[in-house]
């Protein structure tokens, strides 16, 4: 007898296009998204991460919003 084997989601699934992620992106909530900083550059606008400053720091190592 031949053996039957799921497929992997992976394999089972095709590659999501750029476009798809995009418009996924836009339909879905920050929290529901698996890439955060991909969401937010879809719904804001891509940043410059680079150029970001830190934020400060108080004497705890707590970092103040």
């Amino acid at each position: 007898m031949r053996e039957i084997r799921p497929q992997s989601s992976d394999e089972s699934m095709p590659e999501e296009t750029q476009s798809q992620k995009a418009r996924r992106y836009t339909e879905c909530g920050q929290s529901e998204a698996s890439g955060p900083d991909c969401w937010a550059d879809v719904n804001y606008g891509p940043a410059d991460r680079e150029d970001e400053p830190e934020p400060p720091m108080d004497d705890s190592g707590l970092t103040e919003f």
